[in-house]
């Protein structure tokens, strides 16, 4: 044989065992020789007896099963006849039982030789089981390292990167491993500012964790959410930096957008609270104003045409009249205020406006009015039209400062599909598209936030009562549209009033009387209302123009004034919300008595009672408080008139 070559020991004669014995304790290597006939174990070194933890006597007691846990002894029995024959050199990972009950794996290299003239085998054992374990937490850190959903990195002290796994790749948009290797981390941060600011923290306290804006090779960018740590040796040098990355664009997105939708909740939420305190002062300040005109009227008719008291009573009924129209503010903002919606063409509606509106906002505002063509109709009441427009070109008149500009126009407007956060309110469907904007001073995120809040304004004290836009809104939602604002500062602003299309035909408007007509009959009419000086007042006002009144308090009192027939009552003029029962389930009571009865509702307040979302349903006659002796007439005739 060639020098270096394996050979096995093909005979130790007795009178060396000693000699051998000392060749083994100075081996490295757990060394034991065993008898192949019987696997008797004949020799052991010391540092086999401290691997195992047997003294020397105890393992020479001992065979080669013992060594072994019994689950393993067919699969260690085969590999020891291998070697034994000379098929195998090396077993690795051989599970090895020490005496203390704790298995070891250990790579086992068996030569076969002759002892004493009995066949044997060496067996040299290392202890394998730091490695294996090593291997293994290496291979479960790569696994993980590789298989994980955040894109993880290694990088050295230049900020290079020297390893990376697949979801980088995959985060990033790059194809292959090499397109990543070699690279420089700010190569991956859309800003440099953000990346100096990174690593500066991990180099102050040796790690990072937030956000920054990062960039892929074709220039998109996302939001990363990272955590950075930096990497030391036993010295606690620095030697690289690992990062681990994930992609929460879309679930900032989703946050972002729950976010708005709270806090729309919330401003719904506060607005329908305001709105209904909003309505209920209005309700009861209306039949206060209704006391106060109606006993103004009165007076006016008692003074001579040069009593020097008219015009006193007039600023009476003046500032009545401007009080009235702040309890319409709050009723509309409140969503109920009842109106008389008819179908109407808005192009008609708003040119009909123009010329008064260049009035109101005056010479040095120029206003564009670009109709849309084939414009679809909507049912609205045409005050209400005429108040938003009227609130909007105020607001931009004291939005422009010197000469500016107001555009005014309509489109039609399909919607498919729900638009989101940014048209929170908004339902499929068509719709008319009333815009109205300005070239203004605009409005900041703040301001917008409020817009639309009761007495909020950003105008000068006594120069607006904060309810215009309120109202506008109430209006626009009593008829089922919707509003969306734009708005910078410097920039202007734009409102755009989308108004749900109705196919019906435009209906011509009624004609306002003109005179105070008296009644053509003498008719009875039963009066109900609550509040005792409004009720006195209309008694007044109703006998002045020739009517007989049966007056009740209470819809108790009403019924039982009609059961008692004093005389045939033609007309029962009731107020809407009282206590007991409301005014229409009066009149279903006393319709019972009197078939042919007419109905006249009064309130200030009625939209929840008679009217669907406070639009008034067709054929029912009904005042809004407060109102003039001359409303009273009017009204009072019509409804016997059944027109």
């Amino acid at each position: 044989m060639n020098p270096g070559e394996d050979r096995p020991i093909e005979q130790v004669p007795a009178e060396n065992e000693g000699h051998l014995q000392a060749v083994f304790d100075g081996v490295s290597d757990g060394l034991v020789v065993a008898d192949l006939e019987t696997h008797r174990l004949v020799l052991a070194n010391k540092s086999f007896c401290t691997l195992i933890g047997y003294g020397v006597e105890e393992i020479l007691r001992m065979s080669v099963d013992d060594l072994y846990p019994p689950e393993a002894g067919g699969y260690v029995t085969d590999l020891f006849n291998r070697q034994a024959r000379g098929e195998i050199k090396i077993a690795p990972d051989i599970p090895v039982k020490r005496k203390d009950g704790r298995v070891i794996l250990c790579d086992v290299s068996g030569a076969p030789m002759t002892v004493s003239g009995r066949p044997c085998l060496m067996g040299s054992f290392r202890d394998a089981t730091y490695r294996r374990m090593m291997e293994h937490e290496l291979r479960l850190k790569t696994f993980v390292f590789d298989s994980a959903m955040t894109a993880n990195s290694i990088s050295d002290t230049s900020g290079t990167i020297i390893e990376a796994n697949q979801a980088f790749l995959r985060i990033w948009g790059f194809a292959r491993m090499e397109e990543v290797i070699g690279r420089k981390v700010p190569e991956f941060l859309a800003y440099q500012h953000e990346s100096l600011a990174i690593l500066n923290a991990l180099n102050a306290t040796g790690a990072w964790a937030g956000e920054y804006t990062a960039k892929r090779p074709d220039g998109t960018t996302f939001l990363a959410s990272s955590q950075a740590t930096v990497v030391r040796d036993e010295s606690g040098h620095i030697l690289g930096y690992q990062s681990s990355v994930l992609d929460v664009t879309d679930r900032k997105r989703s946050e972002d957008e729950r976010e708005k939708l709270r806090a729309q909740l919330v401003q719904a939420q506060k607005m329908e609270s305001v709105g209904r305190l909003a309505g209920g002062v209005a309700h009861d300040f209306n039949n206060m104003l209704g006391v106060i005109q109606g006993y103004a009227d009165l007076l006016m008719e008692d003074l001579s045409p040069d009593d020097i008291n008219r015009a006193t009573v007039t600023e009476i009924r003046n500032a009545t009249q401007r009080s009235a129209e702040l309890t319409r503010q709050l009723l509309a903002f409140a969503r109920k205020q009842t109106v008389t919606p008819r179908i109407l063409d808005l192009n008609a509606a708003v040119s009909g406006l123009l010329m008064i509106l260049r009035r109101l906002i005056g010479e040095d505002i120029a206003i564009e009015w670009h109709a849309g063509e084939a414009l679809w109709r909507v049912k609205i009441d045409p005050s209400q039209v005429d108040q938003i427009l009227t609130n909007l070109c105020v607001n931009s008149r004291d939005a422009i400062s010197g000469v500016g500009r107001v555009t005014i126009e309509t489109r039609n407007c399909t919607i498919t599909h729900s638009p989101g956060v940014e048209l929170p309110d908004a339902m499929p469907g068509d719709y008319v598209v009333l815009t109205v904007g300005d070239n203004g001073c605009g409005m900041d995120a703040h301001v917008r936030a409020h817009l639309f809040e009761p007495f909020y304004t950003t105008k000068a004290f006594g120069q607006g009562t904060g309810l215009g836009l309120a109202m506008v809104y109430g209006i626009v939602s009593q008829n089922g549209g919707f509003i969306s604002v734009t708005s910078e500062p410097g920039k202007g602003t734009t409102f755009c009033i989308y108004l749900p299309r109705h196919g019906g035909v435009v209906m011509p408007t009624p004609e306002q009387a003109g005179a105070l007509a008296s009644p053509a009959k003498t008719a009875t009419v039963l009066l109900v209302e609550d509040e005792p000086m409004l009720l006195e007042m209309c008694r007044r006002m109703l006998e002045g123009l020739g009517y007989r009144v049966l007056k009740a308090g209470t819809p108790a009192e009403a019924i039982r004034l009609s059961q008692e027939r004093t005389h045939e009552i033609e007309l029962l003029v009731t107020d809407v919300v009282m206590p007991e029962m409301n005014g229409m389930e009066l009149a279903s009571r006393l319709v019972t008595l009197y078939p042919g009865l007419k109905r006249l509702f009064i309130s200030g307040y009625a939209a929840n009672v008679f009217a669907r979302d406070g639009l008034l349903d067709e054929g029912v006659h009904f005042l809004q408080k407060p109102f003039s002796r001359l409303a009273l007439a009017e009204a009072v005739r019509r409804a016997l008139d059944g027109a």
